[in-house]
């Protein structure tokens, strides 16, 4: 056999010896990704992979799989780490099969680093005016931070899923569309709403819109068991694949269905590990809670609080119109100002094999105009050059006089000028005549 060969001719090479955290090693190395740990011998050629690591009754038990040379000798059996018993055995086994390679020093060695470092944990990092940071940058920009969890979320059959798959088509080209820009990597869309032939027929129609995406490759997995399950295959794959932009659709769907504070804080740590930008599609209630202003994402509070940045997705359609007009507004955001709100246009042919988008003017659709900023539509609303006093303003938008006149004290001498003094009724009107949508 040519591996045992090989393995005799290592046998009568020197051996090498290396320590760790003070105690002699024969030759092995540790490295750990997503709970996979691997410990492997130069001198040997031999590599030891612990799986599915797991505490029961006080003892850590892993299924080992070995290898020699890069072939596998021992696929998937279990051992206990802290059991001399079933190492021996294995050792044993392996002896009889290869007895050119001290097994039992090598396998005992590697059980014992690697519960060390399980129960050591990883090391703090310092940090200093020194530490090294890459730039802040963007995998979507102006929507998706690089290696964020960012949440889009809106009400369903609004079309979040094939603004998803158009993200995921950007990335894969590296293409620029209505005005949003991606940076060239890898997309993964963990799907656990539809089908394959659903997503392939809206990237197609997606390619039939914007043929610079004819070259998109998107890969694709039908998911159906929640994200914390499946997390640790999933990010070696990741690694494997090279992917760099995840899609999740949909969030709900993808914690199991519980809303628990418990189930989301898991669902984002398992999402952590993932270490790609990630992009997740949420739901919003039926309802909006009291005092709020704005849609907020279903589910736990910690929805919001864990993800980086969030986007409500908006969409205006007149029924069986072609185009539909949608506007993202950002609600939150941990690294960046607050983006201006986003307005597109989606435009689908009646055989749904046609999708295209564009950028457009949210002042344009009266729905969406209601969902932008205060400030930006008191200043949309001064622009016809017709002074108002705070309670025509707050009349025509249909918005608290409170609010109103918060948002003028707020922005005076900067969007809008006051006209009157003490014992006059003031008037509002704006300093110019200059376009803005933003807050």
């Amino acid at each position: 056999m040519k591996v045992i060969e090989e393995a005799e001719a290592l046998a009568r090479q020197p051996l090498v010896s290396s320590q760790v955290n003070g105690h002699e090693r024969p030759d092995l190395t540790l490295s750990e990704a997503a709970g996979l740990y691997n410990v492997s011998s130069f001198k040997w050629g031999a590599r030891f992979t612990f799986d599915r690591l797991s505490e029961k009754y006080g003892s850590e038990k892993a299924e080992l799989s070995v290898f020699l040379l890069g072939e596998p000798v021992m696929p998937c059996k279990a051992i206990g780490l802290t059991s001399e018993g079933t190492q021996k055995q294995i050792a044993k086994a392996l002896t009889e099969s290869i007895p050119s390679v001290p097994w039992k020093d090598l396998l005992q060695n590697a059980c014992a680093m690697v519960l060390q470092s399980k129960r050591t944990g990883r090391p703090a990092v310092k940090l200093t005016r020194f530490t090294q940071v890459e730039p802040f940058t963007y995998s979507v920009n102006p929507l998706i931070v690089r290696r964020k969890p960012v949440i889009i979320y809106g009400d369903g059959g609004q079309g979040k899923s094939s603004f998803a798959l158009l993200l995921a088509a950007m990335v894969s080209t590296g293409q620029t569309i209505a005005g949003i820009r991606a940076l060239q990597g890898r997309s993964l869309f963990l799907d656990w709403e539809d089908d394959e032939e659903v997503h392939a027929r809206r990237l197609q129609a997606l390619i039939a819109g914007h043929p610079e995406l004819s070259d998109a490759e998107i890969d694709y997995l039908p998911c159906e068991e929640p994200l914390v399950r499946m997390i640790y295959p999933l990010v070696r794959r990741i690694q494997a694949d090279g992917i760099t932009f995840v899609v999740i659709d949909s969030l709900m769907a993808a914690s199991g269905g519980d809303a628990s504070s418990e189930t989301v804080s898991k669902f984002f740590d398992a999402v952590r590990l993932l270490k790609t930008e990630t992009l997740l599609l949420g739901h919003v209630p039926k309802t909006l809670a009291e005092g709020q202003e704005a849609q907020s994402v279903y589910g736990s509070v910690f929805n919001k609080n864990r993800a980086r940045s969030t986007w409500e997705f908006k969409r205006e359609q007149e029924l069986g119109a072609d185009t539909a007009v949608i506007g993202l507004f950002h609600r939150k955001s941990n690294h960046t100002r607050r983006h201006h709100p986003i307005g597109l246009t989606m435009t689908q042919d009646e055989a749904c094999s046609v999708i295209r988008f564009e950028a457009c003017d949210l002042r344009e659709t009266a729905e969406l105009a209601n969902a932008l900023p205060v400030a930006s539509r008191i200043r949309n609303l001064l622009e016809d050059g017709i002074m108002r006093t705070p309670q025509d303003i707050a009349y025509e938008l249909d918005v608290a006089l409170s609010t109103i006149q918060r948002t003028l004290r707020k922005h005076k001498g900067h969007k809008w000028q006051m006209i009157g003094g003490p014992g006059m009724t003031t008037k509002w009107t704006v300093l110019n005549a200059r376009n803005e949508i933003g807050n």
